[in-house]
């Protein structure tokens, strides 16, 4: 199961992703668990999505009825791991707190 943050929501509406898009990035985090490109910062994973041009920043739980992906984030792709910088400067937790509102 894919669910999104209301973060994640903004990030689409900024990045002007249309529905088939967004769907299309969801096939993607359940189809491949863990691709090449993905980088992972703490418990965060981003993975660059070429077809919408995006870095989606994602965390993978277990629930008793399987995996849980929520999307936290999405930025455009920044080289020289620019994203992963600020993750580890910011913190996974204060990435986490922001995307779920509290």
């Amino acid at each position: 199961m894919v669910q999104t943050t209301k973060t994640a929501e903004l990030d689409f509406a900024l990045r002007e992703l249309t529905p088939s898009d967004i769907e299309g990035i969801g096939r993607n985090l359940k189809d491949i668990a863990v691709s090449q490109q993905d980088r992972f910062v703490g418990d965060v994973v981003v993975r660059p999505i070429a077809f919408c041009n995006v870095d989606v920043m994602f965390v993978t739980t277990q629930t008793a009825t399987g995996p849980l992906i929520t999307v936290v984030g999405a930025t455009h792709p920044a080289s020289g791991g620019v994203i992963e910088k600020i993750l580890s400067v910011v913190g996974t937790v204060a990435i986490l707190r922001r995307a779920s509102g509290l």
